[in-house]
């Protein structure tokens, strides 16, 4: 599949000129950090949060296996992102409030999100089969320097749209979805150049997606991942790879349901 004629972009040297790390990474800690503390509960699913996390803290230890809010026990979604949320929670000092507390994990949540997505463009960008046309007097960037500048403005791109769509400052659901979701593509592109290591990474990623949101989601980025890879590989040769996929993404989400058995 990836045998295609090269990108007819082209790109020269000087409009590839990198980026500032510290520029990029300024501008996504000013967009995660705008609003996060200075401000009420927004909605109910970050209420809903609180509340399971409150309880597994006050509670007896089984609701970490079977968390509740309300009196009620939650069968929407998997425990894992209300895991997280109770360790920051429970090891915060006093001074910093239970709100501000749960909404560290949504720092860890964006922080996954964009490093899967710069890392995983970056990876395809800086293939032979995504490289700008070549130009005279070999005036075009160099692969590395056309990766950069894709990825940048992948991440970039993934902030101005999907951070007003989901909302990234929020503590909920739907971020941990995004960054697991994010962290299988990076499993992905990373499988092109090491494919059992990557295999593994996309299967745990759909594993960690099913045990923080549910079974449909999960299944549904697994299924996702193994096609990707019988596109690009083929499916003769592919046997292992997806045996990786479905073995650590079982491993991952089997964790909830073998402890709480226990």
């Amino acid at each position: 599949m990836l045998d295609l004629n090269p990108s007819p972009v082209r790109v020269s040297t000087e409009a590839a000129r990198k980026l500032p790390r510290l520029v990029l990474l300024a501008l996504l800690t000013v967009f995660i950090l705008t609003g996060l503390f200075t401000r009420d509960l927004w909605s109910g699913d970050e209420s809903r949060m609180l509340a399971e996390v409150l309880a597994m803290l006050s509670r007896d230890p089984a609701t970490w296996l079977f968390p509740m809010a309300s009196g009620e026990v939650i069968t929407e979604h998997g425990p894992l992102a209300a895991w997280l949320a109770a360790f920051f929670v429970a090891v915060t000092p006093d001074f910093i409030s239970q709100i501000w507390a749960m909404r560290l994990t949504a720092i860890v949540w964006f922080v996954i999100t964009t490093t899967s997505i710069w890392y995983a463009t970056w990876f395809l960008a800086r293939r032979r089969e995504a490289q700008p046309i070549t130009e005279p007097f070999g005036r075009e960037a160099a692969y590395r320097e056309y990766g950069r500048l894709v990825a940048d403005a992948a991440t970039l791109f993934f902030v101005s749209i999907f951070g007003l769509v989901i909302k990234n400052h929020e503590a909920t659901i739907e971020t941990v979805e995004l960054a697991f979701g994010a962290l299988a593509y990076l499993g992905c592109t990373w499988a092109l150049t090491r494919p059992y290591w990557g295999s593994a990474l996309a299967g745990a990623a759909s594993g960690a997606l099913i045990l923080s949101s549910n079974l449909l989601s999960g299944v549904a980025v697994l299924t996702g991942s193994i096609l990707t890879c019988i596109l690009v590989h083929g499916i003769g040769r592919l046997d292992r790879k997806i045996l990786t996929m479905l073995v650590t993404a079982f491993a991952v989400f089997s964790l909830w349901p073998l402890a709480s058995y226990v």
